[in-house]
């Protein structure tokens, strides 16, 4: 969230406004959007985040600014994420049968 000061009847006003999906604010207090920082490849985030989401296992992000958990893609098929908030995903090896 983010505090716009504004002034009504010669009275100081401060009023939360949410930073857009996909940008969060990680201080309390800004004074403007512009404070909103965005989010970091691997993570997203809906409105008012004050921290980004990692994407889960299994999926990624590789861009910034992402927003919601619907921009984390899958994996293609015999490609793996094992960690959270991944950025791409690589070639799985099979396990050898021994």
């Amino acid at each position: 969230m983010i505090v716009v000061l504004a002034t009504h009847d010669a009275t100081t006003v401060r009023e939360c406004v949410p930073c857009d999906a996909g940008t969060y604010q990680p201080e309390p207090g800004g004074k403007n959007a512009a404070e909103c920082r965005p989010c970091p490849a691997g993570t997203f985030s809906d409105s008012g985040a004050a921290e980004c989401t990692r994407c889960p296992a299994g999926t990624y992000q590789p861009h910034e600014g992402a927003a919601g958990p619907a921009s984390c893609l899958p994996c293609q098929a015999g490609k793996c994420a094992d960690a959270p908030g991944s950025v791409d995903c690589y070639q799985c090896c099979p396990i050898a049968n021994l």
